[in-house]
């Protein structure tokens, strides 16, 4: 009897564990994203098993969805996926149910939709007006590891320079340069539920003043600003594209272009050539009448040449593809 009772214990115990595969999974990876800091883009992964991811989509087929996340890329069957949130990432369309179409309601709704509309409207001179006025300061990271040994809720910077560790929230003003509020890594708020990780310790996240100055939150000011230029700037190059005498096509041709050579170290060798020869090629025939052939390249080649993991090189990245297109668009 002990020996079968202690069995049925092993078989229930195994049955948990599997049963709660993917919760655990879902936990594991949340964690992760919480430790290093994931990226800005808000494309999120809703599973049928009920967890999700978020991160930015960087490639798609008819059956799989491959989503970067702070510790790498990450492959997903479509036929797992419930739902893709695309808000963010102008990369690709808003989505809704996979294998459903939007309605014409859900497409009246859609702002970022009429945004896209509104930047494929624009000329070359009004897109470039409107890079230029576009404010994009550097950020400075969003979280840090917590070493203070004195307990508080929220650390402050004062206007004075100076550092104070406080428990209640202080109230927006002139007074606070900085605030940071802090999170514990052992419990991950996900909206109606809290999961409990186990893991100890904790982290400051950056809070920001409101839009009105009103209040405080953890969203960066400066993200709208990032997603604006990385759109336009897009837009931008198609634009340049076309008027150099190429076509949409040939703007397409460098995107795949750069997507591939994105994943060189994956890629095969011919596909990696045929990348660079294609970007040669449509770079040389577009830019030549007008001299833009090589600062088209080295705009074009801030998609891929670099490793850019940290939002900080993201936004620097960012800026330079701006100018760079600026100075182009100036010279046609």
């Amino acid at each position: 009897m002990d020996y079968t009772q202690s069995m049925r214990n092993q078989n229930n115990n195994h049955c948990f564990w599997m049963k709660n595969k993917d919760l655990f999974l879902f936990l594991f990876f949340l964690l992760v994203n919480i430790w290093t800091i994931s990226p800005v883009f808000a494309d999120t992964i809703f599973l049928k098993s009920g967890g999700e991811l978020t991160g930015g989509i960087v490639e798609e087929s008819k059956d799989e969805v491959v989503i970067q996340l702070s510790f790498g890329n990450m492959t997903l069957k479509r036929s797992d996926i419930k739902k893709i949130d695309r808000e963010g990432n102008e990369e690709y369309p808003n989505a809704t149910v996979i294998g459903q179409k939007p309605t014409k309601h859900s497409r009246k709704k859609s702002s970022s939709r009429g945004k896209r509309k509104k930047s494929k409207k624009m000329g070359v001179n009004e897109l470039v007006a409107e890079l230029e006025e576009t404010k994009l300061d550097s950020w400075e990271r969003k979280s840090h590891k917590v070493t203070e040994k004195e307990k508080a809720n929220y650390k402050v910077l004062r206007a004075d320079g100076t550092e104070e560790l406080v428990m209640e929230k202080p109230a927006p003003t002139d007074d606070v340069e900085k605030l940071w509020m802090k999170i514990s890594l052992g419990r991950v708020d996900a909206g109606a539920v809290i999961y409990f990780t186990g893991v100890s310790g904790y982290i400051w996240r950056r809070l920001y003043l409101t839009e009105g100055g009103t209040g405080w939150t953890d969203k960066h000011p400066g993200l709208q600003a990032y997603k604006k230029v990385t759109k336009l700037s897009k837009e931008l190059l198609k634009k340049i594209i076309v008027a150099g005498g190429g076509s949409k096509r040939d703007f397409s041709k460098i995107q795949s272009a750069a997507n591939t050579l994105k994943s060189a170290s994956i890629m095969k060798e011919e596909a990696v050539d045929k990348a660079y020869r294609n970007i040669e090629e449509i770079t040389a025939r577009v830019g030549d009448s007008w001299g833009g052939t090589e600062i088209l390249r080295q705009a074009i080649a801030l998609d891929y040449s670099q490793d850019v993991k940290d939002q900080e090189t993201r936004i620097e990245v960012a800026k330079e593809k701006r100018d760079l297109l600026i100075q182009a668009a100036k010279m046609l």
